[in-house]
């Protein structure tokens, strides 16, 4: 009772005196603003229709073709949206593509003088920029690339394929049941290439073998993306070093036997010259890189780093339509 005398006694006589003070008037506008920042701090909530929508100039692949599509609107919240935008088309800006790839000078070329060059400069069909410093894919054209522009495997390029034992699984339908914890690798020496893949259309996913940038994981990331039927087929660029066959040896053998359960396994077995090289996209090693093969070994579709929801839908779009020119 005392304590509510106290407070009654306050609202009554003390605050009425001191309204008309300055430090009264201060802690009143201090508390009131507090107020507004938190109001204007607040998150823009999804219903809130009075946040303007941010629109942009971007360009859609549907099954039209390329258009591009003045004031779109892009919308600002993220995290609720990202596995839908990973099955739906995704917006694609015109900016980040070139009618021209341009790679570092490889080979002697690269002795002679500094920077880059530019290749596949056709004006025909545009390809994603590479940004300095980004892992993200680059370098893959907007569609599927015709025959007389594709790069082709050369008849020489020989390979070392390793598979599971025969004894060591069996299969129920389709489904391959294993018999053994530690299986048998099958060595298969100096197969063509070409001769491999041809007659089917192929997917083939390249990597270095330099870690820590362009060890295997970033191939099964790939692996895990392609979310389509294909003929895929893991290969691993990095021939034995002088003076070190044994523990290359070792080391691809390793890498096999962690591979060959689930996937197909190479391992080319030279040096790739410079033609090679730009033709696999592995001018920068620590990039694992994507090629697309028609059934006479044409690379129609190429991409060099990381998976990206664009790089993932072109690459499909580019596959539907190579299996419609069957």
């Amino acid at each position: 009772m005392a304590f509510q005398s106290y407070i009654r006694l306050m609202a009554t006589h003390v605050v009425p005196l001191c309204r008309g003070r300055p430090s009264y008037r201060k802690c009143v506008v201090r508390c009131a603003g507090g107020g507004a920042r938190r109001t204007a701090l607040a998150p823009v909530q999804r219903d809130d229709v009075t946040a303007p929508a941010k629109r942009e100039t971007v360009m859609r692949v549907g099954e039209g073709g390329v258009e591009i599509v003045n004031g779109a609107v892009v919308d600002s919240v993220e995290g609720d949206v990202q596995q839908e935008l990973l099955h739906s088309v995704p917006q694609i800006d015109p900016s980040s593509f070139r009618d021209y790839i341009e790679v570092p000078k490889i080979g002697m070329w690269s002795l002679m003088s500094h920077g880059n060059e530019r290749l596949l400069s056709n004006g025909v069909i545009p390809f994603k920029r590479y940004v300095e410093g980004s892992p993200n894919a680059h370098h893959y054209p907007l569609s599927l690339l015709p025959r007389k522009l594709a790069a082709k495997l050369g008849g020489d390029l020989m390979v070392t394929t390793y598979a599971m034992h025969e004894k060591d699984y069996e299969m129920e339908g389709t489904r391959r049941v294993m018999l053994s914890a530690l299986p048998t690798l099958k060595e298969h020496p100096c197969e063509v290439l070409l001769q491999k893949l041809y007659g089917s259309n192929s997917l083939l996913i390249v990597f270095s073998g330099d870690p820590p940038y362009a060890d295997v994981k970033g191939a099964l990331e790939w692996r895990r993306a392609v979310d389509f039927d294909v003929h895929s087929h893991i290969l691993l660029n990095y021939p034995a070093p002088i003076g070190m066959s044994h523990f290359h040896k070792r080391y691809v053998k390793a890498l096999a036997g962690s591979l060959v359960e689930r996937n197909r396994f190479s391992c080319i077995v030279r040096k790739l010259s410079a033609e090679e090289t730009v033709a696999f996209h592995q001018y920068r090693r620590q990039f694992t890189s994507v090629l697309l093969l028609d059934k006479f070994g044409y690379i129609r579709w190429h991409a060099a780093g990381r998976p990206t929801n664009e790089a993932r839908y072109l690459l499909k779009e580019a596959y539907e339509e190579l299996q419609r020119e069957a």
